[in-house]
């Protein structure tokens, strides 16, 4: 078991709604898709966390060309 699907698990024996989602930050698409989903299911994001497991290259990259509307 992953860590961030432990610490779900966790968080739900305490009997709080919790959520593991893995995915590729990097790809706008699933970005938009997971967001859409999540908003979907509970109207809106409260807590997330966001741990790329990806070269630090590939993440200046990436932040170069995030729109400003994915910190807002």
């Amino acid at each position: 078991m992953e860590g961030g699907e432990k610490v779900t698990q966790e968080i739900k024996l305490n009997r709080e709604r919790s959520e593991f989602i893995k995915l590729d930050v990097t790809r706008a698409e699933e970005r938009q898709k997971i967001v859409g989903e999540i908003t979907r299911k509970y109207g809106k994001i409260n807590i997330l966390v966001n741990n790329p497991g990806i070269l630090i290259l590939k993440i200046q990259r990436w932040l170069l060309k995030i729109k400003t509307k994915f910190w807002i």
